[in-house]
């Protein structure tokens, strides 16, 4: 899939929520700081979409890792940057950009 298909891919809502809504509040998610219909609306989203399925499954073992004090691997750490840089406006993720 291109760059520019994954973006707009990234905004089609699937589950009541889209990948750019799910990619923000994701954290939020699993730290159980949303209130019962945010995180339906999340849960919904993440059950129909693979894409957002995983990157909620690396950020699972990278919060794991970190509770556990092992060494985070690298393949959740590079698929959570790929993710920030398709749904950042410049293409690139935050630490890359400055902001």
């Amino acid at each position: 899939m291109r760059m520019r298909d994954l973006r707009s891919d990234m905004f089609t809502n699937r589950g009541g929520t889209s990948c750019v809504h799910v990619a923000r509040t994701l954290q939020r998610y699993l730290d159980g700081d949303l209130d019962e219909a945010a995180r339906a609306r999340i849960a919904g989203h993440l059950a129909v979409c693979r894409r957002c399925g995983l990157d909620e499954q690396a950020y699972r073992d990278i919060k794991t890792a970190l509770a556990n004090n092992i060494d985070v691997p690298e393949e959740p750490i590079d698929r959570l940057r790929s993710f920030a840089a398709a749904i950042s406006p410049t293409g690139m993720p935050p630490e890359q950009t400055g902001t």
